[in-house]
């Protein structure tokens, strides 16, 4: 079974990818062709990332390349700079390493043609890889992602998650996880779309309950096996994945300092039973008010405030009085 790719609170997640690709840019023979689609592209995809190449949190709620940008790339990708140089990208990493690297003498403006890209069909609820044989369907691809149109939405940072599951391209299913409604509405979705038991699909860590310890080895939606050396370097790997699996055993640090291991599936579904499984407990609390908030800090050191529409809901998510702060 793939373990799913989540969003929840690895949604303000920082990560840095600073070393080279593979791949220097070289005058070779290529197919490469001037694009000004790939340059659009690059350029709405830089929006989504902070100068150091980290993800920026509220551009990137869904924590899924192809419902926050639009699409996915099929790597690997033959690109070629202004000066006719051309390098070959094989993964997300390395794209991000080229736009951070890019400036107004060196950029990205041709890429080969034909290459492929995953999009999803709202029509059919799944992800679908979709040929781009020429400029022409490249622009007819980027008019159905409206990047120059203003996003009309205008969401709160309440932290009330809710889930909507798809289904990959190999039949499988994930799960995507929304900070609250209005945003996964924004993506298109709607209540009939949320599916119930939302924080049981979550591997984060909204209450402090585990974090990973690495390096720890993972099996990509590709088969591909690599290891990770870092929180910030998991982030990244599966933020352009639908799905993983872990290689087993892992090893978690509890809230408390304690080690455990973690040697299967089933364990670590036990593991996040423990964690969340209570909050079904929680359904006397209602909805009805005061709110409270507690403020809570992302990876980045930068403070965010989650809104609870009454003490026992936020008690209940793991947080006490102590952590209560003025709403206002």
């Amino acid at each position: 079974m793939k373990y799913l790719k989540i969003a929840c609170c690895l949604v303000v997640m920082a990560f840095v990818f600073t070393s080279c690709t593979n791949d220097e840019p070289v005058n070779v023979e290529s197919a490469a062709q001037e694009s000004t689609s790939i340059t659009k592209s690059l350029n709405a995809l830089s929006s989504k990332l902070n100068s150091d190449g980290t993800l920026n949190s509220t551009e990137n709620p869904a924590n899924n390349i192809i419902f926050d940008f639009c699409f996915d790339f099929v790597y690997p990708l033959e690109l070629s700079y202004n000066t006719g140089a051309v390098v070959t990208v094989n993964d997300f990493n390395e794209l991000i390493d080229v736009i951070i690297s890019s400036t107004e003498e060196l950029y990205i403006d041709g890429i080969s043609f034909p290459f492929d890209v995953e999009v999803y069909n709202e029509e059919t609820g799944t992800i679908e890889v979709q040929t781009i044989n020429n400029e022409e369907e490249f622009v007819a691809l980027l008019e159905g992602c409206d990047f120059d149109v203003v996003d009309p939405c205008e969401c709160t940072d309440d932290y009330d998650p809710v889930c909507v599951e798809i289904e990959d391209i190999d039949g499988t299913t994930f799960v995507i996880t929304y900070p609250n409604a209005c945003v996964a509405e924004c993506d298109g979705f709607t209540e009939d779309d949320f599916v119930e038991n939302c924080e049981d699909d979550s591997n984060c860590d909204v209450n402090g309950c585990f974090t990973l310890d690495f390096p720890l080895d993972i099996i990509t939606d590709e088969g591909e096996t690599i290891t990770i050396n870092s929180q910030e370097e998991f982030d990244i790997a599966v933020y352009s994945m639908n799905s993983f699996n872990f290689v087993y055993p892992i090893s978690v640090t509890m809230e408390n300092g304690d080690t455990a291991t973690i040697n299967n599936e089933e364990e670590l579904s036990a593991l996040l039973e423990d964690c969340f499984g209570d909050l079904g407990n929680c359904n006397d609390c209602g909805v009805d008010g005061p709110e409270v908030c507690v403020e809570v800090t992302n990876p980045n050191e930068e403070p965010f405030t989650i809104t609870f529409p009454n003490a026992c809901i936020a008690e209940c998510e793991g947080f006490t009085s102590d952590d209560f702060v003025d709403c206002n």
